[in-house]
């Protein structure tokens, strides 16, 4: 069965339902490619830039600085999050994924969610 198949009308219900199912069936479907390489973006300092560079045989110039790069890159989040949050996008993904987990332990969870938003 594909994953986006399913009978009449799309419902919240099945699509929580549906991506529930399709995570289960694929958590193991990812593997690494035998010509992947694995690079450490753990550290909070220019060491993540230098691993990424290195990966990627990239040369990046001595007077680019986290600090400098950081300073770049935090506008273009700040404005990607405010258009997030703007959207209603987290307040609806939010509900989604509660009432998603809320259906794993109960499935009567979802109708009475929607009960629930009507009263």
């Amino acid at each position: 069965k594909a994953f986006m198949e399913f009978e009449g009308e799309m419902t919240e219900e099945k699509f929580i339902n549906m991506n529930l199912e399709f995570e289960a069936a694929n958590a193991d479907a990812f593997e690494v490619h035998p010509k992947a390489i694995m690079v450490d973006i753990s550290g909070r300092d220019v060491t993540h830039f230098d691993n990424v560079d290195k990966a990627l045989g990239l040369t990046r110039s001595d007077e680019l600085t986290y600090e400098s790069i950081s300073d770049k890159v935090i506008h273009i989040d700040e404005a990607r999050d405010k258009i997030m949050f703007e959207s209603g996008y987290m307040l609806a993904i939010t509900d989604i994924l509660a009432r998603a987990e809320d259906a794993q332990k109960s499935p009567l969870a979802i109708e009475q969610g929607d009960q629930a938003l009507k009263s």
